[in-house]
């Protein structure tokens, strides 16, 4: 079996991160899940040929979407300590995940799986719940009935510069560096190398030699527990007296440290280091890997510990300390198709992906350009089928349920939130106390807050109470002072609070025809304030479609070709734009704009009335420009990145 693209479940972990960065540079395709894309990416959304997706596997369904089209799994998931002492959070974590997972590979038709264990794992004669159930998982894997073909790899401690032996046994000393109470000290351990282990994994992925069996994995030398802490002590310049604790007292410890929140050590730690954690033959000599010695590592990133702790502390009472703040990145988790391939290009620099969520997008145009099309049908319709629930606000009052129901979307109460709101005050108070409440009801549980993506149509007929208030006395001069004024505060407080979570704003607003003859471009009503404080600004002027459904001229107009140029954005090259043909009887064509976008990057090339593409393997596709729709512009789409030409810089032109 030739095998090209991985799942790799736990692949944001300590062993995982170093993985996908190895297997990436094999040319290897891998998907790796992930409860929060944002806290857990690393560097891993930075690897070309890797996909992070947003999902629990612990779902059977969850992951039984997530192996479709892969052709191996390697499963790293596993725990040290659950929250109880009861086993039932090894069971789950080590036992149903696998259950699930021979589950989900039969039906996606994989067989292949690599498995992450331990020495001394044995479901019979385990002596703690962690290697019971890891003893267990093995065997359901070697069991299968389905052919899978499994390796089975069983390391000592695994160390390496995010470890959790070194770093942990150094946390606790930098508490107690004076005298330090050591359970277990004579049990030992062949702590490996991660690089080495991740090295094995590699050379034994695609290799029929270690289908169906057990590789245990050491690293140079053996030691005592110890030997180990006595060595991370000195290490970090500490003069810690080690007092070995004899096994009734160590078994004490563990009984009372079950109950400390993060459990440095526990009943059932305890009784895992009653069996030596070495190896009988080190099996990283089958692959030519020499071990890795903890002397020729341990000792760099020990040195950094003092201050990354320093750091670390620091962050934590900086975001406790100011309301509001958050620390770290927060690119967007989740797009939203405008369904158009090439105005989603050029908004994100993906043909599938559209607006992000987390930021404020704004579509802008004249009367029938089709904001609301794209907006609030479209967008609308692609979120709902993400599973994200619709607030939309509509100024206009012009969004019938009859119309929206023909673009295809859902006006369920359980799908859809339809308000009339025409008082700009209003809106941005309904955002408000929605995001208050948002935030109040799942700051626990950050990663699990439902996605909501408020719509608003249109930003241009909002009012405000001096607008009410000159119309109710009959006086039609409008409020122009404090109107740019209140829609760039109500977009850019929008901007602040949705930041790190789970919510999303698309705005439509109405342009108006410029009178300044050096800058003939319309402008965006609601003033520059409005359009600095804005994500994401797509312009829109609407042309007249005469082409019928075969793409023929004709004299009547048969539709909208809406002209859209992304005049701000941080995902792709601003200031580019595509023709959308929305026909009156058919809608959007998704292809639509694709054929002269590729022309414009020299993906498509006139040849005589003809355009020619070459693949990626060389070959020649000539067809009319009538020609190039559905699979073939898939075809380029699916090879665009190895095939686009890099634009020159100023200097190479010259």
């Amino acid at each position: 079996m030739l095998i090209k693209k991985i799942a790799i479940l736990g692949g944001t972990g300590f062993v995982g991160q170093s993985l996908c960065n190895r297997l990436s540079e094999d040319g290897y395709k891998l998907k790796v899940p992930t409860r929060n894309r944002e806290y857990s990416r690393g560097n891993l959304i930075l690897l070309p040929n890797l996909e992070l997706v947003e999902t629990d596997i612990h779902n059977s369904e969850n992951l039984k979407k997530l192996l479709v089209d892969c052709d191996a799994v390697i499963n790293l998931v596993g725990i040290l300590n659950e929250k109880g002492n009861n086993g039932k959070g090894f069971k789950k974590v080590h036992v149903k995940l696998i259950e699930n997972l021979i589950s989900a590979c039969e039906i996606n038709g994989i067989r292949r799986i690599m498995q992450m264990s331990a020495l001394n794992a044995d479901a019979k004669n385990g002596k703690s719940f962690y290697l019971k159930t890891k003893g267990e998982a093995e065997k359901l894997l070697r069991s299968n009935s389905v052919g899978i073909k499994t390796t089975i790899l069983k390391p000592s401690v695994i160390f390496g510069k995010k470890d959790s032996f070194f770093n942990r046994f150094a946390s606790l000393l930098k508490v107690s560096p004076l005298f330090f109470p050591l359970a277990c000290h004579q049990t030992k351990f062949a702590p490996v190398y991660v690089l080495d282990v991740v090295e094995m994994i590699a050379r034994a992925v695609n290799d029929p030699d270690s289908y169906d069996k057990k590789f245990q994995l050491c690293g140079a030398k053996t030691y005592s527990l110890k030997d180990l802490v006595r060595y991370t002590s000195d290490a970090l310049g500490l003069k810690c007296t080690i007092i070995p604790l004899n096994n009734i007292v160590s078994r004490i410890q563990a009984r009372i440290f079950d109950f400390i929140p993060g459990k440095p050590f526990s009943t059932d730690n305890y009784l895992s280091a009653q069996t030596n954690s070495i190896c009988e033959c080190n099996d990283l000599f089958r692959y030519n890997i020499k071990p890795t010695a903890i002397e020729d590592i341990v000792p760099h990133y020990l040195s950094d510990y003092e201050y990354s702790s320093f750091y670390s502390k620091f962050r934590k009472n900086l975001t406790k300390s100011i309301t509001g703040m958050s620390a770290g990145f927060h690119d967007p988790t989740d797009w939203i198709s405008t369904g158009n391939y090439a105005l989603n290009y050029l908004i994100s620099g993906d043909f599938n992906k559209g607006v992000p969520m987390g930021k404020v997008t704004v579509f802008a145009g004249e009367s029938g350009a089709g904001k609301s099309y794209i907006c609030a049908g479209n967008i609308v319709k692609a979120a709902q089928e993400q599973g994200i629930f619709v607030v939309l606000i509509d100024s206009e009052n012009a969004l019938d349920e009859t119309w929206l129901q023909a673009l295809n979307v859902d006006t369920s109460d359980e799908k859809l939130l339809k308000l009339n709101m025409s008082m700009i005050d209003d809106v941005a108070k309904t955002i408000s106390e929605f995001m208050k409440g948002y935030k109040d009801q799942h700051a626990d549980d950050k990663e699990n807050a439902p996605k909501v993506l408020f719509v608003i149509d249109s930003l241009g007929m909002m009012l405000t109470p001096t607008d009410v208030n000159q119309f109710e006395a009959g006086d039609m001069k409008g409020d122009l002072g404090r109107k740019p004024k209140a829609l760039t505060a109500l977009v850019r407080n929008c901007v602040n609070m949705f930041g790190s979570w789970n919510v999303g704003l698309i705005a439509t607003n109405h342009t108006y025809a410029s009178q300044d003859m050096f800058d003939p471009d319309d402008k965006i009503s609601g003033g520059q304030g409005f359009i600095y404080a804005s994500s994401i600004v797509v312009a829109m002027k609407k042309l007249k479609l005469k082409e019928d459904e075969k793409g023929n001229k004709v004299t009547d107009v048969r539709g909208i070709r809406a002209a859209c140029k992304v005049m701000k954005t941080r995902y792709a090259k601003p200031f580019e734009g595509v023709q959308v043909k929305i026909p009156y009887d058919t809608g959007m064509d998704p292809y639509s704009g694709l054929v002269d976008l590729f022309e414009k990057k020299g993906l498509l090339v006139q040849t005589g009335n003809r355009l020619k593409y070459v693949d990626p393997q060389g070959k020649e596709h000539i067809d009319f420009r009538k020609q190039w729709t559905g699979d073939k512009l898939d075809m380029i789409m699916a090879n665009f990145e190895e095939v686009a030409p890099a634009e020159s810089t100023e200097e190479e032109k010259e």
